[in-house]
């Protein structure tokens, strides 16, 4: 995984973490809790992100654009995802 989910993961194992590098904190459940959501959520979209773009003809799990019927991986599919996200908050960067 990467570097800055394992390092997540390693915090957690502890309980603690470093705000900032400012003092040690203890993290609340709830705080635990949304943290390994973000890590779970960060897995599966490393995952989803770095399938080979020949996964349609071998079967699996992909992303695609409709109606263009075409697998996107890594750089592309950040940029669309980004993207979809920017106009569907109405918002531009």
């Amino acid at each position: 995984m990467t570097q800055s989910t394992d390092r997540l993961e390693s915090l957690l194992r502890t309980g603690l973490y470093v705000p900032h590098g400012l003092a040690r904190c203890v993290m609340s459940r709830e705080d635990e809790q949304h943290i390994k959501n973000v890590i779970l959520a960060a897995r599966r979209y490393e995952y989803l992100r770095t399938r080979d773009l020949d996964t349609i003809g071998k079967g699996g799990v992909f992303a695609g654009l409709t109606p263009e019927n075409m697998v996107i991986n890594l750089e592309d599919l950040d940029e669309r995802i980004d993207a979809e996200i920017i106009e569907k908050s109405g918002k531009t960067s």
